[in-house]
């Protein structure tokens, strides 16, 4: 019996080395890196989802050898990954998939690759090959389910992230080839469905999606670990999940032609990717023409189908959450601030009443042109009328960090994310870090520096 797709996909990353990484793909786990730690500095230091935290630290309290950032009592590493995963995807901010995957694999991979590196004392060279496969994994799965994903209404990254962090730990963990085989299996074979609506009403449950994925690839390794087995044709064998894994965007590429970590795309705002043409192009009339906000008698936002159809899910009745989907609530923002931070999502902000005026202004309305699909372009006109009659208009295919930031805005990023979580020189002390990644022994300088947040 010949091999299977994930059969083949571990056969060649289980024996893929640090020192088989291409200079172009190591600059790219390095930014990835230094994104994550951004976002989940800055959740950790303001204390996001505080009632699922204490859920997750009461499930394990004083028997773990791994650390949530800024917590000193330490969790078993799926506690641990859960935890920092969660309060991380929360604000929106994390990498996502730049090719039409419905994935953010960042989250998955890299709470699932510090949990385990340090209850392993892992060497930065068995974590570096991990990461590259953690995000193969998840990118080739992303893109292979996103159809179906969006015609059940599902959440992507949540019922993905699973297979990205047992891919990620399993390496780290020593793995063999069967075992890994495994624990992919069992991490397929208890993913989460995930259902948008989560997302869309804020409700608490969106927040278990970004950590319960690392949670269970977590689980799954430690229950590969100990022997146990999963179902060999769980993407493709008969009533498998090949319902859900059907397209066929990427199962042709043999594992290694291509490193789909180079397709990565990096948020530029804390909000659902969904709205950020529509930022692209607001912030480029802002920086562009005097814009009174109080003058403003009319905004339409001409926007492609799925950000339509989101935002028209959400309603009036926002919360941290759901203002991350809403068209009307993030234009206004934009307009009346110049800027759409993290600030801009907080209970205080989302009652203001300057932003809810405007918000009243706002009509959204779908642009067919732009094409319904996963991968139809994520295009956005926006037309301000004034009182005086006065009109100015913008338009984009894409957000613009469709085209990868520049490694100097991955840092202006960085550093405006943890600026009231770490001084200038502990800022700098971390990125030296990771660019020098590969010349690193160990995570522990990482890892005690996200400890004492």
């Amino acid at each position: 019996m010949g091999n299977n797709y994930l059969q083949d996909l571990v056969g060649y990353f289980h024996s893929y080395k640090a020192q088989d990484i291409d200079a172009e793909t190591l600059r790219q786990v390095k930014r990835t890196l230094i994104d994550y730690l951004g976002c989940s500095i800055y959740a950790a230091k303001h204390d996001c989802c505080p009632q699922l935290l204490n859920l997750i630290k009461s499930m394990g309290r004083g028997e773990g050898t791994t650390s949530i950032w800024g917590e000193r009592e330490k969790v078993l590493p799926a506690l641990a990954a859960f935890a920092n995963g969660a309060r991380t995807s929360n604000i929106e901010l994390d990498d996502c998939s730049g090719i039409g995957a419905s994935v953010h694999p960042g989250v998955y991979v890299w709470s699932a690759a510090l949990a385990a590196g340090e209850h392993m004392e892992a060497a930065v060279a068995d974590v570096l090959p991990a990461v590259v496969f953690g995000y193969d994994i998840c990118m080739r799965l992303g893109l292979m389910a996103t159809a179906k994903v969006r015609d059940l209404g599902l959440h992507g990254p949540g019922l993905v992230g699973g297979l990205a962090a047992a891919a990620t730990a399993g390496m780290i963990y020593g793995l063999s080839p069967e075992q890994l085989q495994h624990a992919l299996a069992l991490a397929g074979s208890l993913l989460p469905l995930c259902p948008f609506v989560s997302f869309i009403e804020g409700a608490d449950a969106k927040d278990f999606y970004g950590g319960w994925g690392a949670y269970l690839g977590l689980v799954a390794v430690e229950g590969a670990k100990q022997g146990l087995t999963g179902a060999r044709g769980i993407l493709d064998g008969p009533k498998s999940l090949k319902a859900i894994f059907a397209d066929d965007r990427a199962a042709d590429a043999p594992p290694g032609s291509h490193l789909y970590i180079n397709d990565i795309s990096f948020k530029e705002f804390p909000a659902c990717y969904s709205v950020h043409p529509a930022m692209t192009v607001v912030l480029d009339l802002v920086e562009h023409h005097p814009i009174d906000p109080d003058q403003i008698q009319e905004v339409l936002v001409d926007t492609y189908p799925y950000s339509y159809d989101l935002d028209k899910g959400v309603g009036d009745d926002l919360n941290p959450s759901s203002a991350r989907l809403s068209l009307s609530y993030t234009v206004a923002y934009a307009l009346i601030e110049g800027c759409l931070s993290p600030e801009a999502f907080t209970p205080e902000k989302l009652r203001d009443e300057r932003y809810l005026t405007l918000r009243k202004k706002i009509k959204v309305t779908k642009n067919e042109a732009y094409g319904a699909g996963p991968f139809g372009r994520r295009g956005c006109i926006i037309s301000i009328r004034f009182q005086n009659g006065a009109l100015i208009q913008g338009e984009t295919d894409a957000p613009r960090w469709k085209v990868p930031p520049a490694d100097d805005q991955l840092v202006d990023k960085f550093r405006t994310l943890t600026q009231g979580a770490l001084t200038p020189e502990k800022q700098q002390l971390l990125l030296d870090f990771v660019w020098q990644l590969e010349k690193q022994t160990g995570l522990e300088p990482l890892l005690k520096c996200l400890r004492e947040l």
